[in-house]
């Protein structure tokens, strides 16, 4: 039978009977102040942005892969139900990988300064960014619409389902100039945290403040107690919202978010009780 338990292997040193291992973790200690790296950890000396970037292609590739079976099937091969249903779900969770990493890369250009800035239709992007969660939270949903041609199509049917999408007409077809991805990265985000929460309603609204865009997303969900709204924003923190669930992922969805904005010289504020859902609202100059 095999022994895994941990085995110490001593010497005596100095006439003391030392583990072998405290001799070799005093040495790498030595090691790493020679060379002035102290403190450092693995993932503090190797650049964040690499790994991402060495992440997507392999992520690219299985996501493009996985698109072409489901929609080349004549040259590929058919699909079983149960095939096809499997390969949908890595699809959706692709893009879910595909989503956490371009949130990751977003948020250490906006901790660097970078940006690039375009002019763009916010009411169009919110828009895309909408069906995109769709996409990928709710599938089903999304087959309806595919066959709807216009917009307003789309909208009607949506808020018959529960979800609200309310442009004011006077900013439907207003410019902005700001970045672009890291405007669709936030709203991404509070789009999806809204969905993962809501029991049946989402609404979402942009107006104009002044020389403010305003951008408000409500769920009718659990909701958050007041004491907690500065922490959903904190990195690596989940807020658990009773002994049978507690809410999944990463934790740096709203955090990230709230990085973003504030680096575009925007915010994102919270109002929320516990039991009443939740609104969250992201302010943008123009």
């Amino acid at each position: 039978m095999e022994n895994h338990d941990q085995v110490n292997i001593f010497i005596i040193y100095n006439q003391k009977q030392v583990p072998v291992m405290n001799i070799i973790n005093k040495r790498y200690k030595k090691q790493i102040e020679e060379s002035g790296q102290t403190g450092k950890t693995f993932f503090q000396e190797v650049s964040t942005e690499f790994l991402v970037h060495e992440l997507k292609n392999p992520v690219s590739v299985i996501e493009a892969s996985v698109q072409i079976l489901l929609d080349r099937k004549e040259k590929y091969g058919s699909l079983t139900p149960m095939q096809e249903k499997t390969l949908a779900r890595v699809l959706r969770n692709t893009k879910k990988t595909r989503g956490i990493l371009n949130n990751l890369l977003e948020i250490g250009r906006a901790d660097a300064c970078k940006f690039t800035y375009s002019r763009f239709k916010p009411a169009q992007v919110a828009y895309n960014a909408l069906i995109c969660t769709l996409e990928l939270m709710l599938p089903n949903l999304v087959r309806q619409v595919e066959s709807m041609e216009h917009k307003k199509q789309v909208i009607e049917f949506l808020s018959e389902k529960g979800i609200g999408f309310d442009i004011d007409p006077c900013i439907a077809d207003v410019k902005i100039t700001q970045d672009k991805i890291k405007f669709s990265q936030i709203i991404s985000n509070l789009f999806k945290n809204a969905f993962y929460h809501q029991k049946g309603e989402v609404k979402i609204t942009i107006r104009q403040d002044h020389d403010f865009l305003l951008l408000r997303v409500f769920d009718n969900g659990p909701g958050i107690n007041s004491e907690d709204h500065e922490i959903i924003f904190q990195r690596y923190t989940q807020i658990k919202q009773s002994s049978e669930c507690m809410q999944t992922g990463h934790g740096l969805g709203l955090a990230g978010a709230r990085i973003i904005a504030r680096s575009l010289g925007g915010d994102i504020r919270v109002e929320s009780k516990k039991g009443k859902g939740a609104q969250f609202e992201f302010e943008l100059p123009y």
